[in-house]
């Protein structure tokens, strides 16, 4: 969708907006489910019948209870479910675009895009590996919520407290252009010249405690294994700049 929300002869103000779903569901699956990946030998992306490809599974913590009431959950006042759950899709199931731009007199444009991206879930596998290597706050700190410790005592079984929304918005883009005079572009030798400065991936507003929402790792875990998604160390994506210069001949 997009309109002209502002024209006149020395301002305009343009929108576009954009509009996405994505659903998937395996129909049909010949022989048992399939775990593409395996962590820890209790995590997986699973293919099911009935649910999306590639889906997270893992095992759920059924209870805890801190039986003598020192106030630290130990991995003995934990129990697991039976079985492994759905605990969501890696991939994104909705999402929107909007971008503005605007006009000022007939030298100056600037324009703004937002990102907006939900409904995927992203296995937050440096915060397990933490636990898991004994180096976690909540094995430590008796000021962490139970349930916190609870979930660092069966780090083997990687629960589902490390599989977290990722649902983001992000300033994906701003630009500032300069359509120069005749003169200056002559100065150049050019018939037209044009300079732009954008700036990409500026910020992000999300409720996923990771570097990043949207570095989920897209390789391999361990040599020979299927690839995974999982946010494992991966840099955040990075913030640049560039700056243009258009030269028309």
């Amino acid at each position: 969708m997009t309109g002209k929300l502002l024209t006149g002869p020395r301002i305009g103000w343009d929108v576009s907006l954009s509009l996405w779903g994505n659903r998937n569901r395996l129909l049909q699956l010949h022989g048992p489910p399939v775990w593409p990946q395996a962590v820890g030998g209790d995590l997986a992306q699973r293919l099911v019948p009935g649910y999306p490809v590639g889906g997270y599974w893992t095992w759920p913590i059924e209870s805890y209870v801190d039986a003598n009431g020192d106030g630290i959950i130990t991995g003995s006042e934990v129990r697991l479910g039976p079985e492994p759950v759905w605990v969501g899709t890696p991939y994104p199931t909705q999402g929107a675009a909007l971008t503005s731009q605007w006009t000022l007199g007939s030298r100056f444009r600037a324009a703004l895009t937002l990102d907006y991206r939900a409904g995927q879930v992203l296995f937050n596998e440096t915060a397990w590996r933490r636990c898991l290597y004994l180096v976690c706050r909540a094995l430590y700190d008796r000021q962490t919520p139970l349930a916190e410790q609870a979930q660092a005592e069966v780090t083997a079984a990687a629960p589902p407290g490390y599989f977290e929304g990722a649902a983001y918005l992000k300033l994906r883009e701003v630009s500032l252009t300069f359509s120069a005079p005749p003169a200056m572009a002559a100065a150049l030798r050019a018939r037209a010249a044009t300079i732009t400065l954008a700036g990409r991936d500026l910020a992000t507003w999300t409720g996923y405690s990771g570097a990043d929402p949207e570095s989920g790792s897209y390789g391999t875990i361990a040599p020979g294994q299927p690839r995974s998604i999982a946010d494992y160390g991966t840099l955040p994506v990075p913030h640049s700049w560039t700056l243009r210069l258009q030269l028309a001949y």
